[in-house]
């Protein structure tokens, strides 16, 4: 009897062990989405069900600190499924996974899937191109295969996130899409931040594309970034270049291009359109009638805007800063700044963008800022200055139909350093009509090979001695008059003593210039009216030859001035600058002989308003 007893006692101990295991775990949020567990943030009321042999158990929901558990499992093999679809409550929004337990099953990016030995990221889940259907376990994604053996089972975790792309697809309501990111944004308050992990690879030198169907919204919520930096789906770590050119233009005067891994194909008015202030870097984003649309605060740093369309992009309000961004192939603006709109830009690129209508960089607005930009080969004006306290600094604005335009509301302009150099029809003018732009100080520029008006603000200088000193009329200061030159010392090392007449108490600035043999018969004859590039080119006989920088030897080019040095006029408008002579190479090309010997100078005024005058003509520097 007793024997009995004690058998069906143990029979009933064995039976309590086996059906009294623990299956547990805690569902987080990843916003950072690093797959990193000490950034996770618990999340309640998502539903969690367990499988077995393909049929549903029992499911429950999570608590308030995300955690769940299911009580008295037998022995045996089991699924965990999370259905995303109940994660967060906010409309529109779909996280995707980032992390999950031992046995997670996760997209290996080659069309098959890799069961994690340990708990780690799993970027995607089961199906990373395919949303999640947890309503049975054939479709649900975000699954972890777990043994019970006599024993419970802890640390059954998942992480999701609401700001990971996953996948290049596009439509609605697709999990870890580019397009659910931006539903996403506008559903939660920021700031989110997307973090792209592709799951699968494209060949070397690719980018990942995602094509889109149909317009995006615009984006909503405050603290929004776009951020295409590629990160590794199998470790969480970043593998692209970080948008920086991984061998920057050697010798390049423009900015280094951006190299970025996402490019985004937009449709419709407006490709990506911010009414809140937000972030755009490391990505292309093509087409679009326009690129970017921002009526906000915006940094675009390290991207592209390229492809079809009208406009690169269009700020209308906020604090816009573009920093080493490359605009090109629109055809009406690469960028217009209009409103109240705050603008810097440095560092960066506008290429191919604009019309005979329509320039590259249209500012119409006041105390904006480019600094070390390349503005070039713009089929219509490179740069449209149209407001107040405006600086163009450091810029090489080349190959344009006309270089800078001032418009009559640009008044307080500072264009100081650049390299402005073969613009067709001007380097810095007025606009043909209207009244002209006052108070624009125009300075220490490098000029080259620039069709018509070197600066031509206001009325054409007079060509006499006597110099008009009234702003009102001529819409600048007078045009000040170089009558001698001398040298002391040798080429190189050597200075050049310039003298003339300007208005009382103006800045002269003295520009030097070389000019080739096949001018200096012309300008034997006569010594004050030297060719411009554009008479020399229509006869064939003149070959350019340029280089960037302010301070690097040089071969001699018509229509080239360098800056040299500035001097101020007294009361009566008498000038003496003394200024270095310059070096220049020997060269010869063909019958054309660009040796040394027909040096110049010309100068230009600016008075204590601002006002800068028209170059004078150039004057031969007598060597003896």
């Amino acid at each position: 009897m007793l024997v009995r007893l004690s058998s069906a006692l143990a029979a009933l101990v064995l039976t309590v062990a086996a059906g009294a295991a623990t299956i547990s775990g805690t569902i987080f949020d990843d916003p950072r989405a690093y797959a990193v567990r000490s950034e996770f943030r618990p999340l309640g009321g998502a539903t969690v069900m367990l499988y077995r042999d393909s049929g549903l158990v029992t499911s429950t929901t999570t608590g308030e600190n995300g955690t769940y558990s299911f009580q008295s499992v037998a022995d045996g093999s089991y699924w965990i499924a999370v259905d995303s679809r109940t994660i967060g409550n906010r409309e529109g929004a779909w996280p995707e996974q980032t992390y999950g337990p031992a046995g997670a099953v996760c997209d290996n990016g080659i069309n098959a899937t890799t069961t994690l030995a340990f708990a780690g990221p799993c970027y995607g889940g089961r199906f990373a191109a395919q949303s999640d259907d947890a309503r049975q376990l054939q479709t649900a994604k975000h699954v972890a295969r777990i043994p019970v053996a006599g024993s419970g089972v802890r640390n059954a975790d998942f992480a999701f996130s609401n700001n990971v792309v996953t996948n290049v697809k596009d439509g609605t309501g697709v999990q870890g899409s580019f397009r659910q990111f931006i539903t996403n944004a506008n559903a939660i308050p920021g700031p989110n931040v997307m973090h792209f992990v592709p799951v699968g690879s494209v060949p070397a030198g690719e980018q990942w594309i995602v094509r889109l169907a149909s317009p995006l919204p615009a984006l909503r919520q405050a603290g929004t970034t776009v951020d295409g930096t590629l990160y590794s789906f199998l470790t969480g770590r970043a593998v692209g270049t970080g948008g920086y050119d991984l061998q920057p233009r050697t010798g390049d005067p423009r900015p280094p291009r951006p190299h970025v891994d996402l490019q985004i194909v937009t449709t419709g008015d407006n490709g990506i359109s911010f009414e809140a202030p937000g972030v755009i870097q490391v990505i292309e984003i093509r087409d679009g009638v326009t690129g970017v649309r921002t009526n906000a605060d915006l940094t675009m740093d390290r991207s592209i805007i390229s492809g079809t369309g009208e406009n690169g992009l269009v700020a209308t309000a906020g604090t816009v800063t573009l920093r080493h961004v490359a605009i090109s192939d629109r055809t009406q603006h690469g960028i217009s700044v209009e409103g109240n709109t705050l603008f810097d830009m440095s560092d960066s690129e506008v290429t191919r963008c604009g019309s005979t209508s329509g320039s590259a960089v249209a500012l119409h607005v006041s105390a904006a800022v480019l600094a070390r930009c390349a503005v070039t080969n713009n089929p219509g004006i490179g740069i449209e200055v149209d407001g107040r306290g405006n600086l163009i600094r450091g810029c090489s604005v080349v190959d344009n139909a006309v270089g800078i335009v001032l418009r009559p509301r640009a008044t307080n302009s500072n264009i100081e350093f650049n390299d402005i150099v073969w613009n067709h029809s001007g380097a810095v003018v007025g606009e043909a009509t209207g009244a002209p732009a006052k108070h624009n100080r125009i300075a220490t520029n490098h000029f080259n090979e620039n069709g018509g008006a070197v600066i031509g603000i206001g009325a054409p200088p007079e060509e006499t001695s006597t110099v008009t000193c009234d702003p009102d009329t001529l819409g600048t200061t007078g045009t000040p008059y170089v009558s001698a030159t001398s040298t002391t010392g040798s080429e190189g090392n050597g200075e050049i003593t310039v003298e003339g007449s300007a208005c009382p108490n103006t800045t002269i600035e003295i520009y030097t210039s070389y000019v080739t043999s096949e001018l200096r018969k012309h300008i034997q004859e006569n010594a004050q009216d030297l060719s411009s590039v554009r008479e020399a080119l229509k006869r064939n006989d003149v070959e350019s030859r340029d280089d960037s920088g302010l301070t690097r030897l040089r071969l001699p080019s018509v229509g080239e001035f360098n800056f040299a040095g500035s001097a101020t006029a007294d009361a009566s408008g008498h000038f003496r600058a003394v200024v270095p002579w310059p070096r220049q190479l020997s060269h010869s090309e063909g019958t054309v002989d660009l040796r040394g010997g027909a040096l110049s100078v010309a100068a230009i005024a600016i008075d204590h308003d601002g006002n800068t005058s028209h170059f004078s003509r150039r004057k031969l520097v007598n060597m003896h």
